[in-house]
């Protein structure tokens, strides 16, 4: 049974078939954890706006639209706002202001 394992690794290595699904789960195992860093920091990204916000303004969606426009404008200054939807965005700041009011333990 190991030998027939074996025989059958070898001869997909050699068609060229196991480098390429091996070259192919990298790719995919890269761009999975690189697209979780990108959430983790944006989330970051976000709790930092929400809670200057907080110490800005006075009115609800005043506090929203400043905390909108400090990661956009963070963004922009760092060339990546375009990594980002507006959904994104406002997903990062809702979960940014749940997180300050107790609501998750994240």
């Amino acid at each position: 049974m190991n030998n027939e394992f074996t025989h059958l690794a070898l001869a997909l290595w050699q068609s060229g078939i196991a480098p390429v699904l091996l070259i192919w789960l990298i790719f995919i195992l890269k761009r999975r954890f690189t697209g979780n860093k990108k959430v983790s920091d944006l989330l970051v990204l976000a709790e930092s706006a929400v809670h200057w916000a907080e110490q800005s303004s006075t009115v609800g969606a005043e506090k929203k639209a400043n905390a909108l426009k400090y990661i956009v404008d963070y963004l922009l200054m760092l060339d990546k706002a375009h990594l980002f939807t507006s959904d994104e965005l406002n997903d990062a700041i809702e979960t940014a202001v749940a997180k300050m009011k107790g609501m998750t333990h994240e």
